[in-house]
């Protein structure tokens, strides 16, 4: 079986979220073709197919087929003038004159409509010239509903009759043949700026977003004090950044000192002291003087770059209520519809009402029918609150985790570097040795990045001399061994010692223990400490004060938990704990029937945090595969902004309802206003309101998500 990947195609053209919609669900047909995901606000098409089968010809195809004027890319394209007739393919800048008359046409060819209009109006009102002032009435309309009716023409020809625009389309048409010709002119009109400024909130949403990581345009200057783009710059080189430059590559710093701007990646509002030879990320930006960084990563492998990447696919996963309402959009046209006919015929043969009055309160109901406002509104949500979550420094893969996270009641919690610091101390060394415990414990610790392990070399100071044929063997939960020479050295908790069945005594004492062996003889043990951070005490008030029910499970030793479970006060304490058990514990947990969210930062935190509902990894002290395994990542490691998180996603859920309330309100009371025919031809007007008003509406309700002071930085 050929392998499969997925492609990521870039489109222009599809200026409706209902239309996406189609054409995914189109897509998803094709047999060559595995699964489909088309991201309307980031205007982008996601597909599985073969690695060895060239899709693209047959995604455009079916794209055009729902709106013929689609253009799509293999590449992300910038900001450019399209050549409609020849560049659908290609990310090209079109400078032609036939793409300048184009545009300029598209521009002002809509202005001799409205003239038409307006003369046509005029001889209404004076009565005067009938069938100069129609012809004026109809040719305004051609030019002015231009666009729409090839929409509605291509969509027949695909036996695609009942969408948006060919209710558009019918309802006014049939105002104009029935005498209404203002009111037909006006619904092309209206809807044509409904649909202006929707786009514009669309894109104000997303630029408000981002805005704190748009760097495309943006170069480097080297050491040499050359200006490349980033993604020339290699590992190794040397940049320089100015006062007020934005960091672009992750890197170490040269410099004595800096002074860093990191409200963007981390939420912090004061100012970062960074001192020589610490990491400096990107994304960050730089006070007060001149500064040099070694660049330690490609722009690629960048922070800020996968950030940006983040964001971008977090938007690929979609909400249940987003995916309900995709499909309810599917039934809700045809049931207006429906109710549109029922009107009119009751009207016109039951109650005996006037043709005219029974055809406009058709008409207006149809104008209602297009699901637009409903099916752009609930992603648009999502996408803003993991917005408002980035700029609060916290990575959300995807807005089904935050909805997921408002029906949770459970919290998990690794100890190590997660409620703790993970900045180890030594506090005491018992030993008849302990020159000799020291040395063999910083030979087998030489190569773990554990922060015991930075504590105990950091401690000891010395050079350590191993043997090119020495054997690390680690015990996963337990610790390392070291064969060398004719010796084995053991270093770790007293599972390890047990494993090799070492003899030992039991040691009650605050704080992590070391067990030191060589030769199946214990030497002692090392004692060390941990700070819990300031910021667990402020989220498990918050957690408690809330009623989620607690849990801190540990490979530490019971001593050591119990301080940290105590203090924090944590309903459910798990101590000496291998990888294993503490899924086993989780699975448990989960199967009890509880929704559960699991914090945690190391390699052995990674099933756990697979297998809950949402997983929670740090984003700095965190183990990259802890990072890919979780749902969210917290960039700073600031574990209290999961407050912000729950806040967030709970005031987006409460949004999601408001909207689709006041959407399916106001279309039921245009519905009953324009079924009764109280306003007459006004009805339209009110029709026009409930589908390209409310919609605005509904993005404008939006935009509360990111100015609301549960999502901005204080």
């Amino acid at each position: 079986m050929d392998k499969l990947i997925y492609t990521t195609y870039y489109f222009e053209g599809i200026d409706c979220p209902n239309c996406a919609s189609k054409i995914e669900r189109a897509l998803n047909k094709e047999d060559r073709i595995i699964s489909v995901n088309i991201n309307f606000i980031n205007q982008k098409i996601v597909v599985e197919h073969a690695q060895k089968d060239d899709v693209f010809e047959l995604v455009l195809s079916i794209c055009q087929k729902v709106e013929q004027d689609v253009n799509l890319y293999k590449n992300k394209p910038k900001k450019m003038y399209i050549n409609h007739h020849h560049s659908h393919r290609y990310d090209d800048i079109c400078i032609d004159n036939n793409c300048v008359r184009e545009n300029l046409a598209k521009k002002y060819f809509p202005l001799l409509g409205i003239v038409l209009a307006i003369a046509a109006l005029t001889l209404q009102i004076f009565d005067r010239f009938f069938v100069i002032r129609t012809v004026f009435f109809v040719g305004s309309y051609l030019i002015l509903a231009r666009k729409l009716l090839l929409k509605c023409l291509n969509a027949f020809k695909h036996k695609d009759i009942f969408n948006e625009n060919t209710l558009m389309v019918i309802a006014s048409v049939g105002a104009l043949c029935i005498g209404e010709s203002i009111e037909a002119i006006m619904i092309v009109i209206l809807n044509s700026i409904g649909e202006h400024y929707q786009n514009k909130a669309i894109k104000h949403t997303k630029s408000s977003i981002e805005d704190m990581i748009e760097d495309d345009n943006s170069k480097v200057t080297l050491s040499s004090l050359k200006e490349v783009f980033p993604d020339q710059v290699k590992v190794g080189d040397v940049i320089i950044i100015k006062p007020g430059g934005k960091v672009l590559l992750d890197g170490i710093l040269l410099s004595s000192s800096a002074v860093l701007d990191m409200k963007s990646l981390t939420g912090e509002s004061l100012p970062v002291n960074r001192n020589k030879d610490e990491e400096i990320l990107s994304g960050s930006i730089n006070f007060d003087k001149v500064i040099e960084i070694k660049v330690t990563k490609e722009y690629q492998e960048s922070t800020i770059s996968k950030v940006k990447k983040l964001i971008e696919e977090a938007n690929d996963k979609k909400a249940k209520s987003q995916i309900f309402i995709t499909k309810f959009a599917r039934i809700y046209t045809p049931i207006i519809i429906l109710a549109a006919l029922c009107v009119f015929f009751i009207k016109y043969f039951a109650f005996e009402d006037l043709l005219i009055n029974a055809l406009n309160s058709m008409f207006s109901i149809l104008v209602i029918a297009c699901p637009c406002a409903l099916v752009i509104s609930i992603p648009l949500c999502y996408f803003s609150s993991i917005g408002a979550c980035s700029k609060k420094g916290v990575l959300v893969k995807g807005g089904n985790y935050l909805e997921t996270l408002t029906n949770v009641d459970t919290f998990i919690f690794d100890k190590t570097g997660t409620l703790t610091k993970g900045n180890f101390v030594v506090k005491k060394i018992i030993s008849n040795n302990e020159e000799e415990l020291l040395d063999i414990i910083n030979k087998v610790e030489l190569h773990s990045s554990h922060p015991i392990a930075l504590a105990i070399r950091n401690y000891y100071k010395k050079e350590i001399n191993v043997s090119n044929e020495s054997e690390y063997i680690e015990y996963s939960g337990k610790g390392i061994v070291l064969k060398e020479n004719t010796h084995t050295y053991c270093a770790g908790n007293s599972s390890l010692l047990k494993e090799f069945n070492i003899a030992f005594e039991e040691v009650n004492e605050s704080g992590t223990l070391v067990y030191v062996s060589k030769d199946n003889e214990c030497l002692g043990y090392v004692i060390l400490d941990d700070e819990i951070k300031e910021e667990s005490k402020a989220l498990l008030e918050y957690l408690k004060k809330n009623n989620y029910t607690t849990y801190l499970l540990s490979g530490d030793r019971k001593k050591s938990v119990d301080n940290v479970g105590d203090y924090l006060q944590i309903d459910n304490l798990y101590h000496s704990l291998l990888p294993h058990e503490k899924y086993s514990i989780v699975e448990k947990i989960k199967k009890e029937g509880n929704k559960i969210v699991y914090v945690g930062d190391g390699i052995n935190d990674s099933p756990s945090l697979k297998i809950s509902d949402v997983g929670i990894s740090m984003g700095s002290m965190g183990a990259d595969i802890s990072k890919e395994c979780a749902d969210i990542i917290i960039v700073n490691d600031d574990i209290s902004k999961i407050i912000d998180v729950i806040k967030i996603s709970k005031f987006t859920k409460k949004v999601v309802i408001e909207n689709i309330i006041m959407i399916l309100f106001v279309k039921l009371i245009a519905i009953i206003i324009g079924a009764s025919g109280i306003l007459g031809s006004l009805a339209m007007f009110l029709s026009i309101f409930a589908d390209v008003g409310v919609c605005l509406l509904s993005i404008l309700n939006t935009l509360r998500i990111l100015k609301s002071k549960k999502c901005r930085n204080k």
